[in-house]
């Protein structure tokens, strides 16, 4: 149904927004929703679960409008660099909605990295210039949850931890 498909969009869309925002650093404030505490801030958190070992690196991150504004854009640059080449992989992202006083799944996304980007991903210079779409249909709320990239031999390259609020203009 449409309905469905535009929540797997939404969840996609955070999903991009959430791996962008974890690549940057963090904000020194809190974030709270039921238990949960984040580094972030106005408008949600993440914390890194990435590995020291990870060929990943990045120097800088803009990302604009924090809170996340439902029905426009959320446009996000960045600059960083790749130590390694990888030839391929997996993106998985899990995904919760506060509601009612607790969290309730979402459904959850495993993709490969090649029919996300153009594989080799080459090592040198990486380079983000994204505008994600937020779809009008979306709820107003809190969303949390996990992205995790791996690598063909499973070794992590992004894992971040992450907490947001999307507001109705």
């Amino acid at each position: 149904t449409n309905e469905l498909k535009m929540s797997s969009r939404l969840i996609l869309s955070l999903g991009v927004l959430a791996t962008l925002l974890a690549l940057s650093s963090a904000i020194p404030m809190n974030y709270k929703i039921g238990a949960q505490i984040l580094p972030g801030g106005n408008g949600g958190g993440y914390k890194f679960c990435t590995p020291a070992t990870s060929p990943l690196s990045i120097t800088n991150m803009t990302i604009s409008p924090v809170p996340i504004v439902i029905g426009k854009n959320v446009a996000i640059q960045g600059q960083g660099t790749l130590a390694s080449t990888i030839t391929g992989g997996n993106i998985q992202l899990t995904a919760s909605y506060y509601i009612g006083g607790s969290w309730q799944p979402l459904p959850s996304f495993n993709f490969d990295l090649c029919t996300v980007t153009t594989c080799p991903v080459n090592a040198g210079p990486a380079v983000i210039n994204q505008n994600i779409p937020i779809p009008s249909i979306s709820p107003a709320g809190f969303y949390k949850g996990q992205l995790t990239f791996t690598d063909k031999s499973n070794n992590v390259i992004l894992c971040a931890i992450w907490q947001y609020e999307l507001v109705r203009n």
